[in-house]
């Protein structure tokens, strides 16, 4: 009975990790187009990212207000999106379920530039709390983000893997060099 509570307990953790991951691209899908981003909104992806990290237990109550305040940020940025009387859901939340479902070599392409991108967003974080800012990849993660939560094939999430590396190795670069 104990290991069955556990095991819920843990799944639930999982399944809102996937929603903190899905509503981050429902964010990033908000800076695509005319709409310009805040410091805020690229607080809130560098932020989010960090919290989506799985092997970092977090507070759920933490992540569930983190949810709240990314809803916010997307209503902010969007004001009218959430009032449409013909939604066209192309700023909703991303269903997680659906990149589990995806082709496998797709999937793994966007597995890929999501670890990617939760591990350079966590250098990231830890480093601006400790009074370090080093370098700039907001829009990289709006962009990866919002690849991710595309119907993309390899030939258009390749360039992004790719533009993602290079900057991601400036960037650990930056910070190694800051901390020392």
């Amino acid at each position: 009975m104990y290991k069955s509570r556990i095991l819920r307990k843990k799944t639930d953790y999982i399944e809102l990790q996937k929603l903190l991951v899905g509503a981050l691209i429902g964010l990033a899908r908000t800076t695509d187009g005319n709409t310009q981003p805040t410091e805020e909104t690229y607080k809130l992806l560098i932020k989010g990212l960090y919290y989506s990290v799985k092997n970092v237990p977090f507070n759920e109550a933490d992540i569930r207000n983190l949810i709240d305040e990314i809803h916010a940020e997307k209503d902010m940025l969007v004001p009218r999106c959430s009032e449409c009387a013909s939604p066209c859901g192309r700023n909703d939340d991303f269903d997680m379920n659906k990149l589990q479902n995806a082709d496998p070599e797709i999937r793994s392409l966007k597995v890929l530039l999501l670890f990617g991108i939760r591990g350079l967003a966590t250098l990231i974080y830890n480093a601006g709390i400790n009074g370090v800012s080093v370098c700039v990849a907001d829009e990289l993660f709006a962009k990866a983000l919002f690849a991710i939560g595309e119907d993309w094939g390899t030939k258009e999430l390749q360039p992004v893997i790719f533009e993602f590396a290079e900057v991601s190795s400036s960037c650990v670069k930056a910070i190694e060099t800051a901390t020392e």
